[in-house]
């Protein structure tokens, strides 16, 4: 698998680089894409954090497309401002994936620092998680309402997120998938008028 991960910046190419524009775009850059639909997400590395939990839940992973000339970089100042978080979520798929009845394990998965080729390797595994996720959420969000007219702002999107989050939730329980969400997501905004 090409890396297009150095932890320096994190790049998506082709139709992923599309779907987390879309997914996580300001306002600004929206006309500039002829999509009029707001984004479900603030920033590009929370779409990353929930595109990768999603694809590691679904068990699909995804590979680079590079059919179109499409580039979206996460840059280093935002990488490096963000390891943390971003070192927790790489280890996720390795515990997932790890028999971690030894101690070492565990502290290997979560607490590596220092040894930068394993720190590269994980986040690479996470990565094709993120791609299958970005693939999920374009079909399961996107595709859904983007000829839908009655999708117009914020909490229309996030009623559809929702509904997902609800509908994989039951997937899950019924293949015997354990996911500890707590749902209680509703909407609650004082909307006036």
């Amino acid at each position: 698998m090409e890396s297009s991960v150095n932890l320096k910046n994190i790049e998506f190419f082709g139709k992923h680089a599309v779907i987390i524009e879309k997914l996580s775009v300001t306002q600004d850059n929206i006309n500039s894409l002829g999509y009029n639909k707001p984004p479900l997400f603030n920033r590009i590395l929370d779409t990353v954090f929930i595109a990768g939990l999603i694809g590691l839940i679904c068990k699909k992973k995804g590979a680079i497309d590079k059919s179109i000339n499409n580039k979206k970089v996460i840059f280093s100042d935002t990488v490096y401002n963000n390891i943390n978080d971003i070192n927790f979520y790489s280890a996720i798929p390795i515990i997932k994936e790890r028999d971690l009845s030894k101690t070492i394990e565990v502290k290997r998965a979560l607490f590596t620092e220092g040894e930068e080729n394993y720190i590269n390797e994980r986040f690479k595994v996470f990565y094709s998680y993120v791609l299958g996720g970005l693939e999920i959420l374009d079909k399961k969000i996107l595709k859904q309402y983007e000829d839908n007219s009655d999708i117009e702002s914020e909490v229309d999107i996030f009623s559809k997120f929702e509904d997902f989050l609800e509908e994989l939730v039951g997937e899950s329980e019924s293949n015997n998938i354990d996911i500890d969400l707590d749902l209680d997501i509703d909407l609650d905004l004082d909307i006036e008028g």
